[in-house]
């Protein structure tokens, strides 16, 4: 009996020989066996792969009955030992052994030799240690972003909430990684890595940051493979709040006033909606008067009275503007009066000083229940309000006037405007201050301001300058160099650009900064020869017709300009200096008022681009235009435009028109560059110096805010609104370098200013 046991045994080992593995995998992977049982875990990515035993494999020299040659017979266990299984027997044990994994799992594996006659010198049973532990996972974890869906705004007072799902059967301890990015998936940045598959994560994006990101999160499993999911549409973040101040009216002659607000939000989330805050005590108390969604009118609704207004904006993120506080100054003023005319000078209400011969123009604002056809008289009083002459009578109530400065020479004059109503009953309203009217001419320009020195706004003598003629004189009352012979199809002088009216003076408000009155350029001249003063007729040449345009533009005929320089156009249609010329026209009919008159904005920017076309990079007309898209808000094409025009010219102006449009893109940095090269090429620009001291004292830079609050508040004059403003940002200053104690809070804004002045 025992024979035929031996003998069986022995037919059934070397059928085992014969069908034992030869080699048939195309493995990558290779795991390494140890000689005694092993802890380290060892990673297979694949079904297939090989194991590879030491060198010298022997664990039973001792047993007599253990003969060589040898022959390996694998088993494997997927429970931690507590059941084997053989996976079969390996003739050559020069090779590493194949194996093929049917799922994935936590293998074991323990290698026994087995000789000819069959003995194994170990077979592995339960709770045997395996000599290699592998993981065997070929499949990439599964992620799936809940939320952010994308497209959602995220304010400065907002937590974005992500949530996700991650599967796999073997994920790493700490699988999860978030990424940003903020350039459309070019790059990214980690937000949170190494995190729990939690499902959910909190973020609260910092105040300084700002723009459209895109969110990406990774799982990673135990043997290296990571899966990837990413939001559909990018999400905005929007830390910064908008601005928002209220333009007017001033003055109104019904108990509903829609006022004119002006909001930005630069590349935020856009405005949602506008709060309206009124004050019956000058700003000491404030109260709410009503929410309005953006886009549409304000609304203030009040009995006769003067009323303190300050509007605050809301974007889609949630971010508020700043809200009046008690003792903040109004942004406006409005006086509600339905009974009786109300008037409001604008125009050299503080004193001041004009030149005698010169063309200015005055404005005013006024209002009736029922007005009486052109119900408006000026009057100016050389001797401080004892005699009245007319300026002029019977005028509609358009707001503006240009006038002839007369020639006389008296430190106490005063304007006065009137307004008559339907009934008979006047209003009237003049200068608080005495200005003073100058026409003696300088024999010297030392100790001049230089806007003592420069002409009103509007002046074209320079674009109807004779195509090709040159100009060999300079003006003995200005200083400057010497003009340059004229280059057909190009203007020489710096056109004198628009000029949006200045706030009244004597009005502080908080909040928001108004943007400081934007300087005329440099000096212009009159042409050489007399402004053609005649009508031209049908058969005038291109240069009579310029001539009769300018004639018409002096006297404040703006239409009939208008007309002359569109004929002129049309008679020289390769001529660019009637659209130039047309380009600044319009600007002056739009009353530089872009909420009233867009359709003359619109016609001056063509009239510039057809001027453009025919002289090239002209930096005058690119100024003009970048002026006229900052007027109609449309920022990107004026910094475009204004880069232009500093790349083809480089006076102060244009570099100071650049920065207040990168102001209003948001772009702080460079705008704040271009205002300092301004501020170089022209020191005594003050506008320049109020932008530059707002500027650094929102960096903190107090020593450069206190340099340059030190020259606006010189330049505009304590008397002047944006001086105060000025010298309340100098305070500022001082109070932050430790130079001056901080002034009490409740102590009313006039007091303050007075003391700091």
């Amino acid at each position: 009996a025992y024979m035929k046991w031996l003998r069986l045994r022995v037919v059934c080992f070397a059928l085992l020989l014969a069908l034992a593995p030869a080699g048939v995998l195309q493995a990558q992977v290779t795991v390494k066996l140890a000689a005694e049982p092993a802890g380290a875990l060892q990673t297979a990515t694949e079904k297939n792969f090989y194991l590879v035993m030491p060198k010298r494999f022997f664990r039973a020299k001792g047993e007599t009955a253990f003969t060589t040659p040898y022959i390996a017979e694998l088993y494997y266990t997927t429970d931690g030992g507590g059941t084997w299984t053989s996976w079969g027997l390996f003739k050559d044990l020069n090779k590493p052994l194949e194996f093929t994994a049917d799922q994935e799992g936590r293998y074991g594996f323990f290698v026994t030799l087995v000789d000819r006659k069959g003995n194994h010198d170990f077979i592995p049973e339960s709770g045997t240690g395996a000599q290699a532990m592998v993981l065997v996972d070929w499949t990439a974890p599964e992620i799936e972003i809940l939320a952010p869906g994308g497209g959602e705004v995220v304010g400065g007072a907002d937590t974005l909430e992500i949530k996700w799902r991650a599967e796999d059967l073997f994920l790493a301890d700490l699988p999860i990684t978030i990424e940003y990015s903020i350039d459309s998936g070019t790059t990214w940045q980690p937000l949170a890595a190494r995190q729990e598959n939690t499902g959910s994560f909190s973020w609260k994006p910092p105040d300084s940051f700002e723009g459209r990101i895109l969110i990406r999160l990774s799982a990673a499993d135990e043997v290296g493979h990571t899966a990837s999911a990413m939001v559909a549409s990018p999400i905005l973040i929007d830390t910064t709040p908008p601005k928002a101040t209220l333009e007017g009216p001033t003055l109104a002659a019904t108990d509903k006033v829609t006022l004119e607000a002006a909001g930005d939000d630069g590349d935020g989330s856009g405005l949602l909606e506008w709060r309206l805050w009124v004050s019956h005590d000058n700003g000491v108390s404030w109260s709410p008067a009503g929410n309005t969604a953006a886009g549409e009118p304000i609304v203030f609704s009040a009995p006769s009275g003067r009323y303190g207004l300050f509007a605050s904006a809301v974007d889609r993120a949630g971010n508020t503007s700043a809200i009046p506080r008690s003792g903040d100054a109004p942004q406006t003023f409005l006086q509600i009066d339905t009974k009786v005319p109300l008037v409001r000078l604008k125009t050299l209400k503080m004193g001041g000083s004009v030149r005698g011969g010169s063309r200015i123009p005055i404005q005013w604002e006024a209002v009736a229940p029922k007005l009486a056809p052109k119900p408006v008289a000026i009057y100016l009083s050389p001797d401080g309000g004892n005699s009245w002459t007319i300026v002029a009578a019977d005028l509609p109530n358009s707001g503006n006037l240009f006038w002839d400065v007369p020639s006389i020479n008296s430190s106490n004059c005063c304007l006065k405007v009137t307004l008559r109503d339907a009934s008979g009953a006047v209003g009237e309203a003049q200068s608080a201050k005495p200005f003073t009217i100058d026409s003696i001419p300088p024999t010297s320009a030392v100790g001049i301001a230089p806007s003592d020195l420069l002409q009103p706004i509007g002046d074209l003598s320079q674009v109807l300058r004779p195509l090709g003629k040159a100009e060999t004189e300079t003006p003995q009352d200005l200083q400057g160099d010497s003009e340059e012979p004229a280059k057909p199809g190009r203007q020489q002088e710096v056109q004198p650009r628009p000029q949006t009216p200045r706030p009244p003076a004597g009005e502080v408000t908080s909040g928001t900064m108004p943007e400081p009155t934007q300087p005329p350029s440099a000096p212009w001249t009159t042409p050489r020869e007399e402004p053609y003063a005649g009508t031209p007729g049908p058969d005038a040449s291109a240069e009579d017709v310029l001539k009769a345009a300018f004639a018409a533009y002096k006297c404040g005929r703006l239409n009939i300009a208008k007309d002359y320089f569109l004929r002129a156009a049309r008679l020289a249609p390769d001529d660019p200096r009637p659209h130039a010329a047309l380009g600044k026209v319009y600007m002056m009919l739009a009353g530089f008022a872009y909420s009233s008159k867009k359709e003359a904005f619109e016609a001056a920017l063509y009239e510039f681009e057809k001027a453009l076309s025919l002289s090239g990079e002209d930096a005058d007309v690119l100024n003009d235009m970048g002026f006229a898209l900052l007027q109609t808000k449309r920022y990107e094409d004026a910094v475009k435009a204004l880069r232009r025009a500093t790349a083809a010219g480089s006076k102060p102006v244009y570099w100071y028109n650049l920065g207040l449009a990168l102001y209003r893109q948001g772009q702080s940095n460079e705008a704040l560059e271009a205002f300092l090269k301004a501020a170089a090429l022209d020191p005594q620009m003050k506008e320049v110096s109020f932008f530059i001291g707002r500027m650094y004292s929102d960096l903190g830079q107090w020593e450069k805010a206190k340099e340059y609050w030190r020259k606006a508040a010189d330049g505009y004059g304590p008397e002047d609104r944006l001086g105060k403003m000025a010298l309340a940002g100098l305070q500022k200053a001082r109070e932050a370098l430790g130079e001056v104690t901080p002034e009490p809070q409740k102590v009313p804004l006039k007091e303050k200013l007075d003391r700091i002045r």
